[in-house]
């Protein structure tokens, strides 16, 4: 199916569930106004649109621009937000997000404007993993209703991510600093090593990106149950080499390059080892839709948090220092010298 050379418009408009109210990460609050001020400086940034719109086939291109709006709760167009979206600000939902998508227009089995939602869709999808990874605030996308030409053609799935627990974590345990990276080093990283999700991940930083994606859940009531794991496959992938003495590896590994955590070092060592024990049933736990808050649950979230919190901040790590894997060696640190 090849688009046409002629374009279509398409107007996304999204509740954005921005978390920036709880007093526990108050200081995401300025990073998020600061994405708001800074995002439309990349609306026809080849680099982030090519980042959005990658697939399968190289070179292939159907975003021509995209451009955000924000409206607030207190403007004038709240009440066209909400009338549009179906979503009342509340405690968590401070702003909606308009997003227009200049894209080539495609009529080949199109009917009702189906693959222009599929578009906002994987958009939406990759917008919400890569500000998550850039900008040091938790942020999510509740359905959106999507308007080609004036008609609504459907609304997307929601983007949800519970980033807001790793900046608790991190916040209550003062360990690993969740320090945002410039979008535009991002943009430049994940050119540099040809970040690609429509493809199978072939690096260590690849691996780690596509564990994170299966943290974007798109249902705002699907389980977290899994979430452990897939942050686990994304420590490792940046940590280990094999699989031997793999919590050692973490431990150390992540440390030399986070910085030693001055308190809750044991957490970092139980970390792996309830991990361990979950992941080789060697530990009670509720069944799909328990609600045993006080007992695994409660612990299961805490460890995840903790995790995601230095699968965050090491995801940030590989940006800032410009690398897509990290090298280790071992050193005799009292050999003789002999001449």
């Amino acid at each position: 199916m090849k688009p046409k050379e002629d374009t279509e418009r398409i107007e996304v408009y999204i509740p954005v569930r921005d978390y920036n109210s709880l007093p526990e990460i108050q200081a995401c609050y300025d990073e998020f106004e600061k994405f708001k001020k800074e995002i439309n400086n990349y609306k026809n940034d080849e680099r982030f649109l090519h980042l959005l719109d990658k697939c399968e086939i190289p070179n292939y291109k159907r975003l021509l621009s995209i451009n955000f709006e924000f409206v607030n709760e207190e403007d004038e167009r709240a009440n066209e937000m909400i009338e549009k979206t179906g979503v009342e600000p509340t405690f968590y939902i401070h702003d909606f997000l308009i997003l227009s998508l200049t894209v080539f227009s495609v009529e080949d089995d199109n009917e009702d404007g189906f693959i222009y939602l599929h578009y906002a869709n994987s958009y939406l999808f990759r917008l919400s993993l890569f500000l998550n990874i850039s900008y040091a605030f938790p942020i999510s996308f509740l359905k959106a209703a999507v308007f080609v030409d004036g008609k609504q053609i459907g609304r997307t799935r929601s983007y949800t991510h519970s980033g807001d627990f790793a900046y608790e974590a991190s916040a209550i345990y003062g360990w690993p600093e969740l320090q945002p990276v410039n979008f535009s080093d991002f943009l430049d990283w994940t050119n540099k090593f040809d970040i690609n999700l429509s493809i199978k991940s072939d690096s260590a930083a690849s691996r780690a990106i596509s564990a994170y994606s299966y943290l974007i859940k798109d249902d705002i009531h699907q389980s977290e149950t899994d979430s452990l794991f897939w942050i686990m496959l994304g420590l490792e992938s940046i940590y280990c080499v094999g699989n031997s003495g793999v919590a050692k590896q973490l431990q150390e590994k992540s440390t030399i390059v986070l910085g030693k955590p001055k308190e809750y070092k044991k957490k970092l060592t139980k970390l792996y080892d309830f991990r361990s024990r979950l992941i080789h049933g060697d530990m009670d736990f509720t069944s799909r839709h328990g609600h045993d808050f006080k007992g695994f649950n409660e612990e299961y979230t805490d460890y995840s948090a903790f995790a995601l919190a230095i699968l965050l901040a090491s995801i940030r790590s590989l940006i800032t220092n410009n690398i897509d894997h990290l090298n280790f060696k071992y050193y005799w640190e009292n050999k003789k010298n002999v001449q």
